[in-house]
């Protein structure tokens, strides 16, 4: 949750649509990852996306919930 706040705070983005943004688990693993709308469209043709774009949730302790 503190990434996507810094985010806000830093960039002062119109609205999420304009961010840019992906989640890894680490660099290690870089097959799987969340991008936000606007990185994806930027690299389309280069991605297989898997789903319909979802809502970013943390759960309660305030780690990023995985939608799946």
């Amino acid at each position: 949750r503190a990434v996507f706040e810094a985010i806000w705070q830093a960039l002062k983005p119109v609205s999420m649509a304009e961010v840019r943004a992906a989640v890894i688990e680490d660099t290690l693993h870089l097959a799987d990852l969340w991008l936000s709308e606007r990185s994806a469209a930027e690299v389309a043709g280069g991605i297989d996306v898997l789903g319909d774009p979802v809502e970013v949730t943390f759960d309660d302790e305030g780690r990023l919930a995985s939608p799946v």
